[in-house]
């Protein structure tokens, strides 16, 4: 008698449609196992009815679904028409905040029309469409398994409407598959109160949506707007051909970077060898417009440049391995980023019984990375170091691991001679 029940359950579970549909994140946790069990004609579940002969279809097109077809994306409505029909609001989305213009009249600089061409932005649309620009801490996965010779197992965590690509597994073989098809087929085998319902079906999000998506535009488009209309910006300061006599600007971007005002913001690299390797630059804006020039960075910057060659230390430490950077981060006129200096620095700063204020900042990175930050002032022959991570080499600083915080107050103090402290600041 058991025997038989176990084998009449092994026959239901082999005529069966399983559907795994779940959704999971930091937050949350939806999943739902269902079946569809056999029924005279064709399959089951609840009050809802799939003919076999549609399943019968379902699993020949599934079997033949291989790869990306060459017209995926004519398909979901992206053509050079299409693109040059939404131009505007392409615009109207990519365009930079901090760079719009007075009357929201945006005229596209010719040297940037082709960012707007369907050749160039074809292939962002399709790793966009078959989810390779997707990571997210939520998951949306749905897997169907269809009985028959061969049993088919097809499955996707795609993010994007479409949820492309499909996993297809049958016959011991694995593959995958781009086809929107396979979505519009498989939607009818899905819970359509389930978490990945919405996401089988496309059409709207890539008629409609897909427009005004911020982060993708941003992206492609509105990175490369902010870099041109910002470029224009700092072209026109003041002392800006004395400036590059001495440096090159290797980035500039607009907006609230790094959590500062809005602002224009560079990345300087010196044209010579030099112990102060570059800078970044915040120059605040003011009705769009930046508020220092070339003449005033230069200023921070040289001040900044003779604080640093007054410590052998940094000299020492840049000798010890290739690929040894410094860097001031400056703010308009002043020397120095950070937010919340007098929480972060002053303390520390006293408690060294150094001189002043810390007015320079100065970042380390060994090959890009940053690994240390140190606070020099005009007045005060000493160093403080506030950030400190080890790394590769000989140098004293390389063995340091601390980051000083009013709750963790370690730092590193060095003298003018150049010796070492490491000193915590007593509760």
């Amino acid at each position: 008698m058991l025997s038989q029940l176990i084998l009449a359950l092994a026959t239901v579970s082999e005529v069966s449609i399983r559907v795994h549909d779940a959704t999971s994140g930091c937050l949350h946790s939806d999943a739902r196992d269902y079946v569809w069990t056999q029924a005279e004609g064709g399959f089951r579940r609840g009050n809802d009815f799939v003919a076999q002969t549609d399943i019968d279809a379902l699993r020949k097109q599934v079997l033949s679904s291989s790869g990306t077809p060459e017209d995926l994306l004519s398909r979901i409505g992206i053509t050079p028409a299409s693109i040059a029909a939404h131009r505007d609001v392409i615009l109207e989305t990519a365009w930079p905040e901090s760079q719009q213009p007075k009357g929201g009249q945006r005229e596209l600089p010719a040297e940037l029309e082709p960012l707007l061409h369907y050749e160039s932005l074809a292939p962002h649309i399709l790793a966009e469409l078959t989810g390779k620009n997707w990571t997210s801490t939520t998951h949306l996965d749905v897997r169907i398994e269809i009985p028959g010779d061969p049993a088919i197992t097809i499955a996707s965590d795609g993010l994007v409407p479409w949820k492309l690509p499909w996993r297809i597994e049958a016959g011991g073989k694995s593959w995958e598959s781009c086809d929107i098809e396979l979505s519009r087929s498989l939607k009818r085998l899905v819970d359509p109160q389930g978490p990945n319902a919405e996401l089988l079906d496309g059409t709207r999000y890539w008629s409609e949506d897909f427009w005004r998506n911020n982060s993708f535009w941003d992206r492609f488009v509105g990175r490369a707007l902010d870099s041109a209309l910002s470029g224009q910006q700092y072209t026109k300061l003041e002392g800006y051909l004395e400036a590059m006599d001495r440096f090159r600007v290797d980035k500039v971007q607009s907006g609230s970077i790094n959590m500062q005002p809005d602002s224009l913001f560079l990345e300087i690299s010196a044209r010579y060898p030099s112990l102060l390797d570059g800078a970044w630059w915040w120059n605040p804006l003011k009705d769009g417009k930046p508020t220092s020039n070339w003449r005033e960075f230069l200023a921070v910057y040289d001040a900044a440049l003779r604080r640093v060659e007054g410590q052998a230390w940094l000299q020492d430490w840049k000798n010890a391995a290739p690929d040894r950077t410094l860097e001031v981060h400056a703010v308009g006129r002043v020397g120095f980023a950070a937010r919340m200096r007098d929480n972060f620095v002053v303390p520390p700063w006293k408690d060294a019984k150094f001189r002043g204020d810390p007015e320079f900042e100065i970042l380390m990175r060994r090959k890009g990375d940053w690994c240390g930050t140190v606070w020099l002032s005009s007045t005060e022959p000493g160093a403080l170091i506030a950030t400190a991570h080890k790394g590769p080499g000989d140098h004293w600083f390389d063995r340091l691991e601390f980051s000083f915080h009013p709750k963790v107050p370690t730092y590193g103090r060095v003298d003018a001679a150049g010796s070492f402290e490491l000193r915590t600041i007593a509760q």
